[in-house]
């Protein structure tokens, strides 16, 4: 799709072309990035005249359902002995399920334990003996990683999903593509990068029944998808008061929804008229925005203090946990199934913190993260016995025996992997709360 930034603000427009040019001179591109400002903002993407200039590239777009259950998909083909439960949790048993892969819904994890070697994950479906657990709970990391409290920080955020005007199906770029399922939008409509929606589009329907493959999932309509509003000036910015710390996903802020019920309009034409007779005839902000849009629903981000994504072995000081040690040489060996020797070293692990733009880090976060836990990172710290004067476990060791798969050039992760996103004990340290705060003052 063809993303685009869009300023209504002059200063912040000069700012963005500044940083740009910056950009450009320091990284290879592939093709340049496209600059409109004036009438050529407003006439080939459709936008207001308001519009003091857009900047344009090419990004990707994934339908993240379809993508999810294409994964399940293909577990289920590849592993025959797949367990898959979807039924309340029965009473906990202490029998033991070996499955290759197994997925269990509605179970959190209640808490965890190491000892000899293991770890133990208590669920109220009982219990899971691993060597590695991997957090991938962003906002809520900390629930089972006390140690991340004041460095990543939940936050609700809300999405919409919005039907598209008559108007948008009109507009045509100068390469003849249409508006509808092509483009990609933030914006920016004050003088502050903290401030900003962005938007999509789902695919539009088929022109006939005859030509649309058979699908299980329903068929898109061009809903337009609208979020933000999460540090809206309109608002006064108390909406990010209400909801930095807010973990529950169970409602929404009131304020917000409001907000994105009519916020096309002050960015596109063709918006504001069916959004103020939808206003008109709704007696509070609550209506108002669940009458302006065809689904609402919140989210939890994770936003990490200092802005950067959390990703790597996760040091004891942070779990609270010491990683387990082997276990004794009397105590008999795991079964066929527990045994991980092509694996580093047991630990916890941490993928989380993406600060909103999980789309951007999530997927090379992860890949990196499983190269550490294969033990194919030469950087990743190895966990070592305590003793008198000497670091906390897991800090200070590296692979040095372990060399980079020449056969995957990926596995050298400093080539691709950025250092800053590592989880580090001296990084941790000088993380606080105190850094978000200042980020909106």
């Amino acid at each position: 799709v063809d993303a685009w930034d869009v300023f209504l603000d002059d200063q912040l427009w000069r700012h963005a072309t500044q940083m740009l040019a910056v950009y450009e001179c320091e990284m290879e591109q592939d093709e340049p990035w496209k600059i409109l400002h004036g009438p050529d903002a407003t006439t080939h993407l459709g936008l207001k005249d308001a519009t003091k200039g857009c900047l344009g590239t090419k990004a990707g777009a994934i339908h993240p359902y379809r993508f999810v259950t294409g994964i399940l998909q293909r577990l289920l083909r590849e592993y025959p002995s797949l367990c898959v439960s979807l039924s309340p949790p029965p009473p906990p048993t202490n029998s033991l399920l070996v499955c290759r892969f197994t997925l269990h819904t509605h179970t959190p994890c209640t808490s965890i334990s190491a000892h000899q070697g293991l770890y133990t994950v208590f669920t109220p479906r009982g219990r899971i003996t691993t060597r590695h657990v991997v957090h991938a709970t962003n906002g809520w990391v900390s629930h089972l990683l006390p140690g991340m409290r004041g460095r990543i920080v939940p936050a609700r955020g809300i999405m919409t999903a919005q039907p598209r005007p008559p108007e948008a199906s009109a507009e045509t770029d100068t390469d003849g593509a249409t508006w509808d399922a092509h483009r990609a939008f933030v914006l920016f409509p004050a003088d502050t990068w903290d401030e900003y929606d962005y938007l999509t589009q789902q695919a539009l329907p088929p022109h006939t029944s005859s030509s649309s493959p058979t699908t299980p999932y329903p068929p898109a309509q061009g809903e337009l998808m609208l979020g933000g509003g999460f540090s809206s000036s309109a608002h006064g910015y108390a909406n990010v008061l209400d909801e930095i710390g807010n973990a529950n996903d169970a409602g929404w802020n009131a304020g917000t929804a409001a907000y994105l019920s009519t916020a096309l309009g002050r960015y596109f034409p063709g918006f504001d008229a069916q959004a103020q007779a939808k206003e008109d005839t709704a007696p509070n902000e609550k209506q108002a925005s669940a009458s302006a849009v065809k689904s609402l629903w919140s989210g939890i981000l994770g936003i990490s203090v200092d802005g950067q994504p959390w990703v790597g072995r996760v040091p004891a000081q942070v779990s609270g946990r010491p990683s387990p040690l082997p276990p004794p040489i009397s105590t008999p060996a795991p079964a066929p199934e527990l045994r991980t020797s092509h694996l580093a070293p047991p630990g916890e692990w941490i993928s989380a913190g993406y600060s909103g733009e999980g789309m951007v880090h999530a997927w090379l976060s992860g890949k990196a993260l499983a190269y550490m836990v294969l033990g194919l990172d030469v950087a990743t710290p190895s966990p070592s016995p305590p003793s008198a004067g000497s670091e906390p476990a897991g800090v200070g060791v590296t692979h040095t025996d372990m060399d980079t798969d020449p056969s995957d050039p990926d596995t050298d992760l400093a080539k691709w992997f950025p250092s800053v996103y590592r989880i580090t004990p001296s990084r941790w340290a000088s993380a606080g709360i105190e850094d978000l705060v200042a980020a909106f003052l």
